[in-house]
């Protein structure tokens, strides 16, 4: 019997192995097929991509599909993970391939082919991986529409999903993934750009139109369709979801009023309905974890709710670009605080004192308002403060000459600020503006030396950084390429860095025309006729004194007569011309505020 244990015990390891080693076989032979049409690389030894490099070469002696890196197995050799992102992946996925390879992928729960350049249509037959618990299809070109209700259906241990960076549009069905009781994360953004065809003409992708679906499984948590073009009133269903932490739903259409039941959600964290079509004011919330609050450029009206200072972990609070009125909160609760935006809005109040103790804040911006006061020299000595804008105000006082190691940018323009330019200045800035102030004298040597030391631009003498009394210069009240130009007299503008002179100042146009026409063309030469010499000072940006953002130009005011009176008028009357410009934008449709649209946001990258 001894003699015959040998052949024996090879037929039962035979049996035993040879169905193992076929169905691994099947898988690679698969992922291969699959790996090719996108047109991954192979042949290269020395790929990161281990195990793909090999395919299309003899199948034996090839990795099995369990060593292919991005591959998990489990015990069984079944596959459970497949990653295969950010593998330089182009093409189209064959129709009806995840459908004819079920067998094979029946164990199969996390599915990642993000970051590659995948085109075509979304595989419906995707649904047939029913053990599916991720999908991540996101940052390819995918396009069209998505698959309904009967194909998720399929899906239901679907955890998350992100088909964002995308292409995919049209309407999608209310109740998508309702049927699924463990979804907890859905991202479906900014499936909405332009890009060009071959000619090079612009195409624009509208992403996902309609309305938002708004029926949900109790189980969501994150829910992300920013950057599409919904155009809907958003209603009140997703307010049922009580297990949302995230709604995120900026840069779409949508419309109507922000319900308060929203403000009730308890455990929402972050609240993004930025860039959208709300109206109305904005309600009382309860929600005692929101740490960012954002609803800015909106349509809202009134002020800002009381209980928002309450808030006790809110991080940033974004209400810019709206129609809100009445003073700035008095103060915040949070010790977390460190995005401040509310500029663009009409709040009449002065900067609260209490601001200067908000001590984890970064960002505070509040140009564009009509606040009044001294500026509190607090404000800029903020232990981690970057960014302070306080443009296009009616603050009186003098600038401070203190600030924080960690300031970066300080935007003073259009203020009644008075004085001189400080003597000492304790910081290093990337960008100061100090531009169309009540500012008296000459640039000051610590504003010379922080300026050129700090510059991103060819700042080489103090005259390169505003024109003098008696004189105006570009929407900086910086030199323009070819110099300053003149005013009638240092009586009638007696102040620095202008960007125009007060119609009493009888502007010379053929300097103006000279020295605009000298900036576009980039080929002036430095000078003025008559004053002091003034180097030129590019107006892109950086530091200078002048405006940020869209100044008033070298208009002339309605407001006849001489001196700092004058002056303030001319000024008054420029803040009325704005605010008529904005009001007859929004008669055109609003096409400044969509301008405006994503101008600051990289201010939140914190």
């Amino acid at each position: 019997m001894a003699t015959f244990a040998p052949p024996l015990l090879l037929a039962l390891l035979v049996a035993t192995i040879l169905p193992t080693i076929s169905s691994s076989l099947i898988s690679s032979t698969a992922l291969c097929d699959f790996y090719i049409k996108l047109n991954g690389k192979v042949g290269d030894p020395h790929s990161s991509l281990a195990g793909w490099s090999g395919c299309g070469l003899e199948l034996f002696g090839a990795p099995q599909p369990c060593g292919f890196t991005g591959v998990e197995c489990d015990e069984d050799g079944e596959m459970t993970s497949w990653d295969l992102s950010f593998a330089d992946l182009t093409g189209t996925i064959d129709g009806g391939w995840f459908f004819a390879n079920r067998a094979s992928l029946e164990k199969l729960r996390t599915l990642n082919l993000s970051g590659n350049g995948i085109s075509g249509s979304f595989p419906h037959d995707l649904c047939a991986l029913s053990s599916l618990v991720e999908l991540d299809l996101s940052w390819n070109e995918m396009s069209g529409g998505i698959p309904g209700k009967e194909c998720w259906g399929g899906v239901l241990n679907l955890e998350r999903i992100n088909l964002s960076e995308n292409l995919f549009s049209g309407e999608l069905e209310d109740d998508l993934f309702l049927d699924n009781a463990v979804l907890s994360h859905a991202n479906f953004a900014h499936n909405a750009r332009d890009s060009l065809d071959v000619d090079g003409r612009g195409i624009i992708h509208p992403g996902f139109t309609g309305a938002l679906p708004s029926s949900w499984p109790a189980s969501l948590e994150v829910l992300n369709f920013s950057e599409n073009s919904f155009n809907r009133a958003l209603g009140t269903s997703l307010c049922n979801n009580n297990n949302l932490v995230e709604l995120i739903l900026n840069q779409n259409f949508l419309s109507g009023a922000i319900d308060g039941c929203f403000m009730k959600l308890s455990n929402l964290r972050l609240l993004h309905l930025q860039q959208n079509q709300f109206e109305g004011e904005l309600p009382d919330f309860d929600s005692f974890y929101i740490t960012e609050f954002r609803v800015g450029d909106n349509y809202l009206t009134g002020g800002l709710p009381s209980s928002l200072k309450n808030a006790p972990l809110l991080s940033i609070l974004d209400v810019s670009i709206n129609y809100l009125t009445g003073d700035l909160p008095a103060s915040f609760v949070s010790p977390h605080l460190t995005v401040i935006d509310m500029r663009d809005n009409n709040f009449t109040s002065v900067i609260p004192p209490s601001y200067a103790d908000l001590n984890a804040l970064e960002i505070l911006l509040l140009s564009r308002n009509s606040l009044v006061g001294e500026l509190d020299p607090g404000l800029f000595m903020l232990p981690k403060v970057r960014e302070v804008d306080v443009s296009y105000n009616w603050l009186t006082g003098a600038i401070p000459s203190n600030y924080s190691e960690s300031i970066d940018i300080v935007d003073l323009t259009f203020n009644y600020l008075n004085g001189t330019l400080p003597e000492t200045i304790s910081a290093s800035f990337r960008e100061f503006y100090f531009g169309d102030n009540d500012i008296v004298g000459d640039v000051t040597n610590a504003i010379c030396d922080l300026v050129i030391a700090g510059s991103l631009q060819e700042v080489t003498s103090c005259e390169d950084l505003a024109c003098p009394a008696g004189y105006h210069g570009n929407d900086f009240g910086a030199p323009f390429q070819g110099g300053c130009v003149e005013c009638l007299d240092a009586v009638c503008q007696p102040f620095l860095a202008q960007s125009t002179c007060p119609e009493g100042c009888q502007m010379n146009w053929t300097e103006v025309f000279n020295a605009v026409n000298d900036e576009d063309s980039g080929a002036g030469t430095a000078g003025n006729n008559g004053g002091s010499n003034t180097a030129a000072l590019e107006s892109g940006g950086g530091m200078g004194a002048g405006v940020m953002g869209a100044g008033i130009g070298v208009g002339i005011c309605a407001i006849v007569g001489v001196g700092a009176f004058v002056w303030r008028r001319r000024r008054m009357e420029a803040r009325f011309q704005e605010v008529v410009k904005m009001v007859e934008d929004d008669e055109r449709g609003g096409e400044l505020r969509m301008q405006r649209r994503g101008d600051d946001f990289n201010k939140f990258k914190i």
